[in-house]
């Protein structure tokens, strides 16, 4: 009892201290909302279906809280209170925010920043936070609140791009309204009219911990896809919000398209030509004939070009030219043909050549006209000849006919077609000159066949002269070739001397029935030396000699003749060779040239 009674009173001395300890402590661990420094915004607003980021930082003055620290979120606009975050698990969150809520920053770096997804109308009121410490009850709930702000949807996807080009893949592409990484939301295309294509989703997460949602829409864009309405609906947990295009397509038609109206064009009436280049953007159009600008147009796609009292001049070949965004230049081309009534050309007229009396009558028109001749009398002792050429739309006729045939030296041309005739006296005295009087030439029946005639003509002259040239190039002699001396008698035969005069008495008679001359070849052959030949030749035997009997004269003598023989191959040869030849002769007589001796017997006169 002694022992006892000691002890509790010694623990009652110290009773003071303990209470002082236990007080401090309890005072210092159980801070509940405190003035602690927390940067967070006092408002936030955010629309439904979307999503809200609360930042915050907070302060531990002093290291009161000893981490690791538990974050936790509430909502204190009701009571109790509701638990939209808890750092330490899911089980703890009131049902109504469990898995909306999540924690973006890091408690050990003093970071409480959380993002709520899919927002709803409840979802607005003020929030605010808390954090434990390591000690059991070491916590603070920070005084300072933030009001969220839920509002209806208005935010609308965004689409990308609204332009593309002809023969490219097309890729649009649709984002979702908010950065929230709750439930992906459901994103449909819709295209009017309808385009076929492939559709793709995809949700990104960013650096910041926050998600993008998005679809791609891949198509190949054609020229009537211009214009297209396409549409993006994006489906969030409550609400649905969607956003609609204009689609541009780049095009530019290979050709432009042209036509004139009326399609029957007629003098006198107005002409319209029209061009249609079907392209995005629009062109630069214009209308030209000749190279010459008519009409231009910026930035279009058609041009119309009217002339309003047509002509026979306005006839021709008319161009669209049209330039498109690429500075790409395209053009078509289209013909112009005008009716109209025929017109005699002052070409036309009649010349008189003794009794014939020609005359031309020349006319154009569209379509191509006819020429009749009339005021002519034709009876069966009158020619009468009449030739017609046409060339597009022009028509050339001549008319040949007697003097007598017309009344007072005159035709009458009628010239018609399906829009008119027209008529013209010709008379005799009429003359045809300047550019029709050519155009009369080169249409005359008479020139175009004198032309076909001359052409012909000159022809078969350079062919006979091409005969008479090869005829006569076969004939030309060929050049004889040198042989040697031995081996032929083809020699010149020089007459050198000289008749031997000998007693014209004694000569005997040479027989008649002796051939003219020796048939004996004369022969010189290099192998045997043979100084002299003879031979006896009867000059009465030869044509137009009388015989000695015709003339009743005598026997006439004898006369010598020395011939010497001269190689004609050595005569071919250059001068210096024949030269030499000849000093070798004279100093050396034995190698002369051949001697042939003839007997010639003449008659006596």
């Amino acid at each position: 009892m002694r022992c006892c009674y000691k002890d509790r009173c010694h623990f009652l001395r110290r009773m003071p201290a303990v209470v002082f300890i236990l007080i401090f402590c309890v005072t210092g661990t159980q801070s509940e909302t405190t003035d602690w420094p927390i940067n967070l915004p006092q408002k936030l607003t955010a629309e439904e279906g979307l999503c809200v980021i609360i930042p915050c930082s907070f302060s531990n003055p002093e290291n009161k809280l000893q981490p690791p620290f538990t974050g936790i979120w509430l909502k204190t606009e009701q009571t109790p209170q509701k638990t939209v975050f808890h750092s330490s698990g899911p089980s703890k969150v009131s049902e109504e925010y469990r898995g909306r809520v999540a924690l973006l920053g890091n408690l050990t770096e003093n970071q409480c920043t959380v993002i709520i997804s899919d927002l709803r109308k409840s979802d607005g009121g003020t929030y605010q936070f808390r954090a434990d410490g390591k000690r059991k009850n070491a916590k603070n709930t920070y005084k300072k609140k933030c009001n969220i702000i839920i509002n209806d949807l208005t935010q609308k996807p965004t689409m990308s791009p609204v332009s593309v080009t002809e023969g490219e893949l097309a890729t649009l592409t649709c984002t979702a309204p908010g950065r929230c990484s709750g439930t992906p939301p459901t994103i449909t295309w819709k295209t009017k009219p309808d385009l076929k294509g492939i559709e793709t989703h995809k949700s990104e997460n960013n650096s910041d911990g926050t998600t993008t949602h998005s679809s791609d829409f891949i198509f190949w864009p054609v020229p009537k896809h211009n214009k297209a309405v396409i549409s993006c609906e994006v489906k969030f947990t409550n609400t649905t919000t969607q956003e609609s295009v204009t689609l541009e397509v780049k095009y530019s038609q290979r050709k432009p398209s042209v036509s004139h109206s009326p399609e029957t064009v007629k003098e006198g009436e107005a002409l319209t030509l029209t061009c249609n280049f079907y392209c995005n953007p629009t062109a630069n159009v214009s209308w030209t004939k000749g190279g010459a600008t008519l009409s231009l147009k910026e930035n279009s796609t058609e041009l119309n070009y009217t002339i309003v009292n047509v002509t026979h001049t306005d006839a021709g070949e008319y161009t669209c030219i049209a330039q498109d965004h690429a500075k790409k230049t395209v053009n078509t081309s289209i013909m112009v043909s005008v009716h109209y009534t025929p017109h005699i050309l002052n070409g036309s007229g009649c010349t008189t050549e003794g009794d014939r009396l020609t005359c031309v009558c020349i006319s154009q028109g569209h379509p191509l006209p006819s020429i009749e001749w009339r005021e002519v009398t034709v009876s069966t002792d009158t020619p009468l000849s009449v030739s017609t050429a046409s060339t597009n739309q022009s028509i050339n006729s001549t008319i040949v006919l007697s003097a007598n045939a017309t009344a007072n030296n005159s035709v009458l041309c009628v010239s018609s077609n399906e829009m008119g005739e027209v008529r013209r006296q010709l008379y005799g005295s009429n003359t045809i000159n300047g550019s029709d009087h050519w155009l009369l030439l080169l249409t005359h029946p008479n020139t175009i066949i004198g032309f076909i005639l001359g052409v012909s003509a000159a022809a078969f002259v350079i062919f006979i002269w091409c005969c008479i040239a090869c005829i006569c190039k076969r004939r030309k002699k060929p050049k004889l070739k040198q042989e040697p001396a031995d081996q032929t008698l083809d020699h010149t035969l020089e007459m050198v001397t000289s008749i031997q005069q000998v007693q014209q008495d004694e000569q005997t008679p040479l027989q008649e029935d002796k051939p003219v001359a020796s048939e004996e070849p004369l022969e010189v052959n290099a192998g045997e030396e043979k100084d002299v030949s003879y031979a006896s030749i009867d000059f009465a035997r030869l044509p137009g000699m009388s015989s000695p009997a015709e003339t009743g004269a005598e026997a006439g003598g004898t006369e010598y003749a020395e011939v010497k023989l001269k190689d004609k191959n050595r005569h071919e040869d250059n001068t210096e060779e024949q030269e030499q030849d000849e000093e070798h002769n004279r100093t050396d007589p034995t190698e002369a040239d051949s001697c042939v001796y003839s007997q010639i017997e003449e008659n006596k006169k």
